[in-house]
């Protein structure tokens, strides 16, 4: 999360386009994926270096994400969002952080909600990747040769838009930098 908060960060710190609520893009990056342990397989932590306290740690965090807030991932974090006082726009892009969104969030022009999703769209277990790696990873990983090619495409054009109202080269930011960001 703090890779994908960096990059919006470089983002919209070299926003050259109409005005954009920076603070909650930010904000939306740093938490949307808080949840993410819910899906967490605690069969297969072992084989990431996890000790039995720290899988029984795990377990127990599931079981109080489900209790106080939902099974359901995007859910959990919208209401984690609410409990912690988050603004209205924050929790907006938060919702609105799903990949599926790209080309309704393309066609009505919606760029503070487009800039979460592009964040989180290039960042993968490895660091920050190109848009195209990004993707491409996944399909090797996950699902196969050309379930992700109408994402890849709409991804794709994403970047050309956001491109287009910044003052940076988006293919050319790497990781280096983005961990200092918040020090």
């Amino acid at each position: 999360m703090l890779r994908v908060a960096g990059l919006a960060k470089i983002i919209t710190k070299n926003w050259t386009g109409d005005v954009i609520n920076s603070e909650a893009i930010i904000q939306s990056c740093l938490i949307h994926d808080i949840a993410k342990p819910l899906h967490f397989d605690l069969t297969k932590q072992a084989q990431f270096g996890m000790t039995e306290t720290e899988v029984e740690a795990l377990d127990n965090l599931q079981k109080r994400l489900v209790t106080d807030y939902s099974p359901i991932e995007h859910q959990a974090v919208l209401k984690i969002c609410q409990e912690i006082g988050y603004s209205a726009d924050a929790i907006r892009l938060v919702d609105n952080l799903e990949w599926e969104n790209v080309p309704k969030f393309l066609e009505g022009n919606d760029l503070e909600s487009l800039i979460p999703i592009y964040c989180d769209m290039r960042i993968s277990p490895y660091g920050i990747k190109s848009l195209s790696d990004r993707i491409d990873d996944l399909k090797t990983r996950y699902y196969g040769t050309s379930e992700l090619e109408d994402l890849k495409r709409a991804g794709l054009k994403m970047e050309e838009v956001i491109q287009n109202h910044v003052g940076v080269d988006l293919k050319e930011i790497i990781d280096v930098g983005t961990e200092e960001i918040f020090w």
